[in-house]
Parts: structure tokens; sequence; C-alpha cells
């Protein structure tokens, strides 16, 4: 199997050799990855630059780019940014298990605090910073995405290559949390819950409430008269939410229950902080899907006909207004949307 430092050297579009960066980093343009190699990488031995590629790498996995300029948005001071990093490589040092005998490495015991998301290590480091403020790899500080439509697009396709070579990151834990990362794979689980038939009993019964009726005249002298009632195919679009806080096993279960309905037509997304999707209900199981923070907004721009939402109803955004059609949310939680609304308590 390649490193995965390697697949993201290999992915590069233009490699830059900048003396004034400490280690590595990276940057998204217009759908271009630059990577970008410090005095470190430059002045290292062979296994000191592979070191350093695995890490850029473990980075991007997590999506702790991604995550940063969600959470410290376009205000962020230079020392929020480096305080986040610190907590970003705290938290992939302890993903991938690394030793903490290197006095530069970032670890939760030299930062006092037990393994946690990245953006609640931040908040707390804001109120108490470490005495070391420079042990950070300083790679958060000089890698940036513009968050354009193409950057998203091709780093949603790199993410796809990694977790085809069988590299992941973590759903939940230390390097889960509020945005970022495509992390998990969706499990065999085929059956149909309870919950979900009480869903699909209330979609068919508001379904029938959308019944037209046709009119008829039996001649030119004769009222309009009452014809046949018609309705319209029942076409439904899940929306998953596979964020960080929803466990691998409720992923499965979410999965599992939809594609037990074969008789649905519809389509399904998963979304996170981003969208993935549509996919027929029938292939669901062994699909990677994106983790990380919970906006609502993204897929309900593309509701339509039908919607089911399967989520544990936290936003990291807010609740998207009311669907002009068909609605009905499943909640594994006692959060509910605030206004009226058909729930569904998943259990």
């Amino acid at each position: 199997m390649k490193d995965a430092g390697k697949l993201l050297w290999d992915a590069a579009d233009a490699i830059v050799r900048d003396a004034d960066l400490p280690t590595t980093a990276i940057a998204w343009k217009d759908g271009k990855l630059t990577l970008y190699l410090g005095r470190m990488f430059m002045e290292g031995s062979s296994l000191v630059r592979r070191e350093l590629l695995n890490h850029e790498a473990g980075h991007f996995l997590q999506g702790h780019h991604l995550r940063m300029a969600i959470t410290l948005k376009d205000d962020s001071s230079s020392r929020d940014i480096l305080l986040f990093g610190m907590a970003a490589d705290a938290a992939m040092h302890h993903y991938r298990h690394c030793h903490a005998d290197d006095p530069r490495m970032v670890s939760f015991d030299k930062l006092g605090l037990p393994p946690m998301p990245v953006e609640i290590a931040w908040q707390i480091l804001r109120s108490r910073p470490p005495v070391d403020m420079a042990s950070s790899c300083s790679s958060l500080s000089h890698g940036a995405s513009d968050g354009s439509a193409r950057s998203t697009l091709r780093e949603v396709q790199l993410l796809e290559q990694f977790h085809e070579a069988g590299f992941t990151a973590p759903s939940s834990g230390a390097g889960a949390g509020s945005a970022g990362g495509w992390a998990r794979t969706i499990g065999e689980i085929r059956r149909l819950p309870p919950w979900m038939s009480r869903l699909i009993t209330l979609l068919e019964c508001r379904a029938r409430q959308r019944r037209v009726r046709s009119w008829r005249r039996e001649n030119k002298y004769t009222d309009l008269l009452p014809g046949r009632s018609r309705q319209r195919g029942l076409s439904v679009q899940f929306f998953v939410d596979s964020s960080g806080s929803m466990s691998d096993e409720s992923l499965a279960m979410l999965a599992g229950a939809i594609q037990a309905c074969p008789s649905l037509a519809g389509e399904v997304y998963f979304f996170s902080d981003v969208v993935m999707g549509p996919f027929a209900v029938s292939r669901l199981a062994g699909r990677s899907v994106p983790t990380g923070g919970t906006l609502y907004g993204p897929p309900a721009a593309l509701r339509r006909d039908a919607v089911v939402w399967l989520t544990d109803g936290y936003p990291c955004d807010t609740w998207p207004t009311p669907h002009t059609d068909l609605e009905v949310w499943g909640i594994t939680t006692s959060q509910r949307p605030p206004y009226p609304a058909v729930v569904v308590e998943i259990r």
C-alpha cells in the first residue's frame, strides 16, 4: 500500500519549495492543489520527508483546513490560527498513534488535555494558551483553500482516492467534530425497523392528501361532474446526516432502513458540512460518505418533492425553513425543528 503522503505528492498539481515555511503545507485554488515544502523537508532525510508528507496527508484527511475556516470565520487572528493548528496537530498525532518523544511534536498530554475534538480543544487553548506557542507544525497557518466549487470537487475526488487506497480519518473522538473530512464507510444492515414503517405510513397518508381530481362533462348541456381521483407518484429525497456526532452504528442503521424499502422510488444524499449524492436507494452499503459538522443549508437547497431527513437534530448552522411540499423528520434525539413539523423518533 502507498503511503498517504505519497498519494498526496502524486496528486499535487504544483510543488513549491519555500524556505520561509517550517515544514509542509497544501493550498487549493481554482481546483488546483499546490504542495509547499519547507525548511525541515528540504534539509531532512528521506525518513523525515516521508513523515512530513504523511503528516500533511493526515491534516487533509481530517479536513482541518476547512474546519478551521468554518470555526474561525474571516476575522480570525494569527494567534487563533496558531492555537487551532496546535489542537489539530494534537488530534492528528493522537489518531496516528505518534510517539511524543520529539520535543517539537504537539500532543494532548503536552497541552494538558484529554483527547477531544479539535474545535473544543481550540476553545480551551484560547482561555489558557500553552507556554510554548511555537510547537505547531504551522501547516494550517500557511495552507488554505479558496472554497470554490472547483476546489471542493477536486478535494472530494482526492478523498475518494484516499479511501479507495484504504486511508480514512476517524469518524468520532479526537479527530472528528465540527466540519471537515470524509471518514466513513457505510456498513451492511438491511432491515425495516418500526420507526421506518411509521415514517413510510406518514408519507403515504400525506401523499394521499395531494390527490388531484379530474373533471368530466357528459355533454355540452350538463355541468362539470367529478371524475377519477389521480395521485402523483411519490418520489422521496432522503437526506442522511453523516456528521461526526452520528456513530458508525447509527449511520449503518439509517442506511439499512432505507435499503429495506426498495419499493420507495427516490434518491439518497449524505451530508455533513458538504453534500454527497444523489445515490440509488439500493446502492448504499460500502460507500464512503462525508463526516464533519452538520449544515442543513446545503441539502435544503436541493429539496424538490417529498423529503425525509434522518439526523440527530444538532445543526452547526440553523434549521432549514419549512419545505413547501411533503417533509418528514426522523430524529435520533429529543431535538425538534423550531416550527410545526412531522417528526418520527428514531430508536
